[in-house]
């Protein structure tokens, strides 16, 4: 696959997001790189690349921000045990991720 055709792939799936997902702790929206495409995808092709050729991940990606949402909705027991957390991390690390699943 030639590098326009990479450029095109990678162009498709940041635009397959959901523009306004939550951010992680960078507070990178992914609506923000679909409305600058033309600027991002070349930059953040050579962070993916760098990455992972030097295995570094930058450290804005290792924080999550934790949440809790309600699992049961029985309003006479709520207790602690009914609370199941969400992880909201960097999207640019979740796009990476799925990037490597694919090629795993």
């Amino acid at each position: 696959m030639t590098g326009s055709n990479k450029t095109k792939t990678n162009k498709a799936k940041f635009e397959s997001m959901a523009p306004y997902k939550s951010p992680g702790e960078d507070g990178i929206l992914p609506v923000l790189v679909k409305h600058g495409m033309q600027y991002a995808v070349t930059p953040i092709c050579k962070l993916y690349r760098a990455s992972l050729a030097t295995g570094y991940v930058p450290l804005s990606w290792h924080i999550a921000r934790v949440s809790s949402y309600l699992n049961q909705v029985d309003w006479t027991t709520i207790i602690v045990k009914h609370f199941d957390p969400i992880s909201l991390t960097s999207f640019l690390l979740k796009r990476l991720e799925k990037l490597v699943e694919r090629y795993l």
